[in-house]
């Protein structure tokens, strides 16, 4: 971590604790090269910890994380990050242009998670969040006030996205769908992609020309195939409308199957 202070520094002895003011700098991780700038900087050696007050930026050729606080937790030396978070105004964008893959956060706070090798396991996006991730096939657009999205750490791929609170989830490609309920549960494929969907509880829906509610829907992308769970079950399709404890739909046959 190198950077210059334009104006001063602070150096607590006591505490073994260096406070910059108005500092840019440099950080070097795993052949990346970082630039930052902030209006405070402080480095908490005791606690190999950084944290970043006021109008920060943290950017790389392909990243960028804009916060009013940054926080950045180390391993001993600061070699590797364990987790880092950030409060008010939060947003990163983070690009694969040999994949053709995005992703854009916008919330109030933002926390990361880190393995041993400090690669990202896991993000938690709380207050207010919006999630857009895009890939050469598909766009998904998540939001709730809290959201956890889960990674495979070697290869950088979402394995998972968990909604424990009201949200909505709505996506194109392939298959086009929006999902809003009290709970959401996404699960994707090794290469990246939506395979499974599942909400629970005040569930309303829109699948193809499918639109509806239901207290527990469960999407078998990768199967083409929607099961609806609850007794207000209603489907409402090409101006019919279908009511029952328990549908299924083949939308690749476009086959609509009560089970009462």
């Amino acid at each position: 971590l190198k950077g210059l202070a334009k104006k001063g520094i602070h150096f607590y002895l006591k505490n073994n604790v260096l406070k910059f003011f108005n500092t840019r700098g440099h950080y070097k991780k795993d052949n990346r090269d970082f630039d930052y700038r902030t209006d405070v900087l402080w480095i908490i050696d005791k606690d190999k910890w950084v944290v970043m007050e006021k109008n920060t930026v943290i950017r790389d050729s392909t990243s960028i994380l804009r916060s009013a606080w940054v926080s950045l937790r180390f391993t001993d030396e600061f070699k590797q990050i364990k987790e880092a978070a950030s409060e008010k105004q939060s947003y990163f964008y983070l690009e694969d242009r040999e994949k053709g893959e995005s992703k854009e956060i916008k919330c109030s706070n933002l926390s990361s998670l880190y393995n041993d090798l400090g690669q990202l396991i896991k993000i938690t996006v709380s207050y207010n969040g919006e999630i857009l991730l895009k890939s050469k096939t598909s766009q998904t657009i998540i939001s709730s006030n809290l959201i956890d999205i889960n990674f495979n750490g070697a290869t950088g791929q979402i394995t998972n996205i968990s909604i424990p609170l009201p949200g909505q989830i709505e996506s194109t490609g392939k298959t086009k769908f929006r999902i809003i309920a009290k709970k959401i549960k996404a699960d994707y494929d090794s290469k990246g992609e939506l395979k499974y969907c599942e909400g629970k509880d005040n569930v309303e829906f829109n699948i193809e020309e499918y639109e509806g509610e239901s207290s527990i829907i469960s999407y078998l992308i990768d199967k083409n195939l929607v099961v609806l769970e609850g007794e207000n079950s209603r489907i409402n399709n090409q101006g019919n409308t279908f009511n029952s404890s328990k549908f299924t739909i083949e939308t690749e046959k476009k086959i609509l199957t009560s089970q009462d």
